[in-house]
């Protein structure tokens, strides 16, 4: 689960949100009066940048293996949006 209301989402320093994070089953982009939050059912890696929530569906690297995730890929995922924050 990750939390993150949209002014924490656009600042955090001098890294600005720029990279990917884990987070399992959800994430919530929220500010005080209303929100959006992605529920997904196997894929874990997402970022935030830009107002634009994004999830990550095939990272296949060829290191060591170069036929790495080449074969069907099955995954359920769903908008949320909610009034209020978490």
């Amino acid at each position: 689960m990750v939390k993150r209301r949209k002014s924490e989402a656009i600042s955090v320093g001098n890294h600005r949100a720029q990279f990917e994070v884990v987070g399992h089953k959800w994430v919530d982009l929220s500010e005080r009066d209303y929100g959006i939050s992605l529920l997904k059912d196997c894929k874990y890696g997402h970022d935030i940048k830009d107002n634009m929530m994004r999830l990550t569906l095939i990272k296949s690297g060829i290191m060591p293996d170069p036929n790495a995730d080449q074969r069907l890929h099955r995954f359920t995922y769903s908008l949320y949006p909610h009034t209020g924050d978490w």
